[in-house]
């Protein structure tokens, strides 16, 4: 689908790449389901996030409502970027939910 970058919340370091390869939709196989990916990952996602889509190695990404506003996140649950730990596994995107949208219409288009 697309490269978005990624930083640490915890950390001063710089933007990482990471490839969004999907974009969940619902009533789905399992694997690209919204409903599906949210009971799956309920115990693990930080409070108040959605998983909205993932990479190719596992991680997710998440809608994160932080006092009202949405922003995108990268969850690295099975650890993959060196700085990640079970303190700090998630990150800030730089792309808005608006954006990551606009982004994904306008690709959807091209292809059609």
């Amino acid at each position: 689908m697309g490269h978005l970058s990624a930083r640490s919340q915890h950390q001063a370091e710089p933007w990482t790449e990471v490839l969004c390869d999907c974009l969940f939709g619902l009533n789905l196989q399992s694997g690209i389901d919204f409903q599906f990916w949210q009971c799956e990952l309920a115990d693990d996602l930080p409070k108040g996030s959605v998983a909205i889509g993932s990479d190719p190695g596992g991680a997710f990404f998440l809608l994160l409502n932080e006092r009202g506003i949405l922003k995108v996140m990268y969850y690295d649950h099975a650890h993959q970027l060196s700085s990640s730990d079970d303190e700090g596994n998630t990150y800030d995107c730089d792309i808005s939910l608006h954006d990551l949208l606009t982004f994904v219409t306008e690709d959807f288009r091209a292809k059609a």
